[in-house]
């Protein structure tokens, strides 16, 4: 396994609240009295168009590890941190070109994180059995997917594992331009077996996705947008993970991340959004 030994000092009282690519970590320094939110520290400045990243204690050891993929250069990696915010970088998977999304969660249920990783090049989604001491073992989504575009397996609203139809176990949440056009979930059977559902086929060239109980019934909605067509839908699961449509936006052209929140805080999910073309930031 290759490792590379990255070297950053801060203040090891002080949380980690953010991961960034480039690759940057941002610490929260309120206590010290200034009036700064956060202190930036470049971890890797040569990670080769960094683009994905997700943090979490990756081998049991109490203190905060992230992982990140490289866009350009076809890799996945994830740092260990070893208490003192010093990283040492362990290798995942090579030649998976364009990686693009990576997630954290516990897919196999047991006590410890695993990794599942995207690319739009690669034909697969994989994902990493952790073995609890950061020893990861490569497993298969699906393949065939030959420009995945998106993946998460933990929900990023309250960051619980994602069950999509509500059994225990973790399925996984997806988005392919080929083939289909398609988002999917991938049900869980316990044993990481996974069945692909479509819940859109023909969805304009799928870009982000998340989930979250929009309607308050108690079960998993899919948000998901259409980067070309410019549509922002929900996606309303009835409790049977049958799933109906219902754009509210279509005039989200370029839009790149979604994400829902009580902005009003009247006791119910908004969405916010981010549209790159338009330099929109939208609710």
């Amino acid at each position: 396994m290759k490792t590379k030994s990255l070297s950053l000092t801060t203040n090891p009282l002080l949380p980690v609240f953010l991961l960034l690519s480039s690759v940057i970590v941002f610490v929260d320094p309120a206590f010290s009295q200034t009036s700064d939110l956060f202190t930036e520290h470049i971890i890797l400045n040569d990670y080769n168009n960094a683009c994905g990243i997700a943090g979490a204690d990756l081998d049991g050891d109490g203190d905060q590890d992230f992982v990140a993929s490289s866009f350009d250069g076809g890799y996945v990696c994830w740092f260990e941190n070893d208490g003192d915010q010093q990283f040492t970088e362990h290798q995942l998977i090579t030649g998976f070109p364009h990686a693009n999304v990576v997630d954290i969660a516990h897919i196999d249920g047991d006590d410890d994180f695993d990794i599942v990783v995207a690319s739009n090049q690669a034909n697969a989604i994989y994902w990493f059995e952790n073995d609890g001491a950061g020893n990861f073992t490569q497993q298969t989504v699906v393949e065939g997917w030959t420009t995945a575009t998106f993946v998460m397996a933990r929900n990023h609203f309250d960051h619980s594992d994602l069950d999509i139809d509500g059994d225990g176990d973790t399925d996984i949440l997806a988005a392919t331009v080929s083939p289909g056009d398609k988002v999917s979930w991938f049900e869980n059977d316990g044993n990481q077996h996974f069945t692909e559902h479509p819940v859109k086929t023909g969805w304009y060239w799928p870009r982000y996705q998340t989930a979250a109980d929009l309607d308050q019934d108690n079960d998993l909605d899919i948000l998901a947008i259409a980067w070309i067509g410019g549509f922002v839908a929900l996606f309303e699961n009835d409790g049977n993970q049958n799933f109906t449509k219902e754009v509210f936006c279509s005039t989200a052209y370029d839009m790149i991340t979604i994400f829902p929140i009580d902005l009003d805080s009247d006791g119910d999910l908004d969405i916010l959004g981010a549209d790159y073309s338009t330099d929109d930031l939208r609710w």
